[in-house]
């Protein structure tokens, strides 16, 4: 246990915010050192604005933490992980609870936060290619730069809901409920598709010769069957 500490005068340089995008994610993890006497000290904390090479570590409980420059264990309940990390900075409360550290992670890793972590990093990158496309319309085509705004927005979307889930797991609620959201952007992305490829038939960039057409027309087909004869029949094909 640590009895004092002190900011670190600079605790994220400007090579650090520039090679670490940060992330606002909730990963529980569980946080260990060696104290001054040798014991293992373990305590519960809460990751928050997550990057590839560190976090800041919201503590359950503010009475034991480790020393600032210290090196600590870190295990993710989210991936399994267990990575090495150093502390940078130690924030307390005006009541001079510790409330936070923030800490770098000895070798940077993109999966000991999870899944959601990986997805929304994913996310942001295809947002930075889409405005670099965006940028040189003279050379893509704008069905290309279309078809990937329209990609980029429904992984931004499902990584939303994705993100939802994760959050309510942990706090222990039921997380079902945004399966519905889920839904929504199903249908939206679907009726959107339907009046792209409407769009098509009538320039004449998709007919019946296309590959695929006729998959399509059946899938179509059949989806209006289900459609018109009601929610009975759907009940019945379960």
């Amino acid at each position: 246990m640590s009895l004092e500490a002190t900011n670190d005068p600079k605790p994220h340089s400007g090579e650090e915010r520039r090679r670490s995008r940060r992330l606002v994610l909730t990963v529980p993890v569980t946080m260990d050192w060696k104290a001054e006497r040798g014991e293992v000290m373990k305590v519960l904390a809460t990751a928050r604005h997550v990057s590839a090479h560190g976090a800041s570590l919201h503590l359950n409980d503010g009475k034991y933490f480790p020393p600032l420059h210290s090196e600590v264990t870190l295990r993710s309940s989210l991936s399994a992980e267990v990575s090495q990390a150093r502390i940078t900075r130690v924030k307390r409360l005006s009541s001079g609870k510790v409330d936070s550290v923030g800490i770098e992670l000895i070798v940077p890793s993109t999966t000991f936060w999870g899944l959601t972590f990986q997805l929304q990093q994913t996310t942001a990158q295809l947002l930075e290619i889409e405005k670099a496309f965006q940028t040189s319309t003279q050379d893509v085509d704008f069905r290309v730069i279309r078809s990937l705004t329209d990609t980029v927005e429904e992984l931004r979307e499902v990584a939303s809901v994705v993100h939802q889930w994760q959050e309510l797991k942990t706090a222990g609620k039921n997380a079902y409920s945004v399966l519905e959201p889920l839904t929504s952007i199903r249908l939206r992305r679907a009726s959107k598709l339907f009046r792209d490829l409407t769009a098509d038939i009538d320039a004449s960039e998709l007919s019946n010769y296309t590959p695929e057409f006729l998959d399509l027309a059946q899938s179509v087909e059949r989806l209006h069957e289900r459609i018109t004869r009601g929610p009975q029949a759907l009940r019945e094909v379960k």
